[in-house]
């Protein structure tokens, strides 16, 4: 029984891992392509564009994102950049920049947090397609202008842009861009087949009609996705490379990072999860792979092991399972030590780990309010009532 059950588990983790990649690349060879009406001149001109960051005031990117800012606006005629600033002022920005050269500055003297300052970006920018970018992710104009581009076809809600991800630290980046290629190829798939099933905020295009006002303790861009699903639209691609990201990060920053994105990701699962039966059966089979099994890997993964454990223990007796225990700790010890490679796994092991954990708070019912920490849902509910409702 317990041998039946360590196969089972291992096909879902594999399913997870790599077959369902696989499964993709077969499907895609024999279906169509998903389908994209044929456009007319009038439908090819979008109304209104913004670019938009938010940020915090203390971040040292701010004076080379608004001079990217300002580019990505001149390559768009007509179009607005945004910068806001949480918990700062908006005329010592500006004086502190100089000239801006276009780029509008508003800022919160008190600290609100991300959610809040996107929603309020969003509401002052009135466009009708929004390019959201980080403060430390630097755009290509051109590569933005043909995202936008692509809003002319009517079924488009999103477009992801590619980001390329520059860390100091070399095991750290092998293993976020190893991960990263794997992600593009699925993605890419998932565009050819029927849609991408989620956004990465960094650096992503979308239809402002589609978005509803973000509530804090979810991931903002994982809602954003939900929402342009559930208006019926796609999210697709831009396969050429978009964007870079640069700053220094370390191995505990990134896995405190991965704690907070799956914990508010899952929270926004949890959020929307009634209204998913919408959405068409070949997004559903997507999403169910892509996502929701995804959260689910690493306890997959524990699981695996703990039954793997149980068999060792039987077959070989407690002494010889505590030694070979041992001896395996010691080897992968000394491989992470000996080789790039090795160590690189260790850091995606790491990865899953941080991730499950993540999952399990906001199950718990935690919520991470960006530049704010961990809130519980209670304190949430509490923090969005009016004062005088208060106790």
């Amino acid at each position: 029984m317990l041998e039946t059950t360590a196969l089972l588990v291992a096909l879902v983790a594999a399913a997870t891992i790599s077959l369902y990649r696989l499964a993709l690349r077969r499907i895609a060879r024999r279906m169509p392509d998903a389908d994209v009406p044929v456009q007319d001149e009038a439908a090819s001109d979008v109304a209104s564009v913004a670019f938009l960051t938010c940020t915090r005031a203390d971040e040292a990117h701010i004076p080379g994102k608004i001079v990217n800012l300002a580019a990505c606006r001149a390559a768009v005629p007509g179009s607005r950049a945004i910068l806001f600033v949480d918990g700062g002022d908006a005329a010592d920005v500006a004086r502190q920049m100089g000239d801006a050269d276009g780029v509008e500055i508003v800022a919160s003297r008190e600290r609100i947090g991300k959610i809040e300052g996107l929603n309020r970006l969003l509401a002052r920018a009135a466009a009708d397609v929004a390019v959201l970018s980080d403060v430390n992710v630097f755009l290509s104009p051109e590569r933005a202008r043909e995202a936008v581009a692509r809003f002319a076809d009517s079924q488009v809600g999103a477009v992801q842009l590619v980001v390329e991800n520059r860390q100091d630290d070399r095991e750290l980046a092998g293993a976020l861009g190893g991960y990263s290629r794997s992600d593009l190829e699925t993605s890419a798939l998932e565009t050819r087949l029927a849609s991408m099933v989620h956004l990465d905020g960094s650096a992503c295009v979308v239809r402002t009609a589609c978005i509803r006002p973000l509530v804090p303790g979810m991931a903002d861009d994982q809602a954003m996705a939900y929402d342009v699903l559930l208006a019926g639209r796609r999210i697709v691609l831009e396969p050429a490379l978009a964007a870079c990201e640069v700053g220094r990060t370390s191995l505990r920053s990134e896995l405190s990072r991965k704690v907070r994105v799956a914990c508010n990701s899952f929270c926004a699962h949890l959020h929307y999860r009634e209204r998913l039966h919408v959405l068409p059966a070949r997004v559903k089979a997507l999403y169910l792979f892509h996502k929701y099994l995804r959260w689910l890997l690493p306890f997959q993964l524990a699981l695996l092991g703990l039954l793997c454990a149980v068999i060792l223990w039987r077959l070989v007796g407690a002494q010889a399972f505590v030694a070979l225990s041992l001896f395996g700790l010691a080897l992968v010890a000394l491989a992470a030590a000996a080789d790039v490679r090795a160590r690189r796994i260790v850091v995606l092991v790491a990865f899953l780990a941080a991730s499950g954990w993540g999952v399990a708070r906001a199950v718990a019912g935690r919520r991470f309010v960006s530049w704010q920490g961990s809130r519980s849902a209670a304190d949430l509910a509490h923090e969005r009532m009016a004062p005088e409702q208060r106790a």
